[in-house]
């Protein structure tokens, strides 16, 4: 399942990348820029979830969970994570970000964390 994240990243990385460069947000149209998100989030998905996994790793939960554990709640966690970096670019769009913008996103990654980590899925 990690390598299917992994290219999944490196697909949509590449795809933003071409987005980017050939086409203008008034050609793509609003299907074009609801999937220029859509592949954004794809993309922070993967480092967000390889991210994860390092941190959980490094924090020497192998011992308690086991690989299987890990793998869980790297995915979990990475989905939390992966919402933040779509945030800013969504706020960035109607102008400049500004300090509170920026700690309400914190704030609600601090409360989807917590609800995330205490879910028994």
């Amino acid at each position: 399942m990690n390598k299917l994240f992994a290219a999944i990243s490196v697909l949509a990385f590449f795809v933003i990348v071409v987005m980017m460069f050939m086409f203008s947000p008034t050609e793509v149209g609003a299907l074009g820029i609801f999937v220029f998100f859509v592949l954004c989030y794809a993309f922070f998905l993967g480092l967000a979830v390889n991210i994860c996994k390092l941190f959980l790793v490094l924090a020497n939960n192998v011992k308690k969970n086991g690989i299987a554990g890990i793998e869980k709640k790297s995915y979990k966690y990475g989905l939390v994570l992966a919402v933040a970096p779509e945030l800013l670019i969504i706020l960035n769009t109607g102008g400049t970000i500004g300090v509170m913008q920026i700690i309400a996103i914190v704030v609600a990654e601090f409360l989807l964390w917590f609800i995330v980590s205490h879910l028994h899925v």
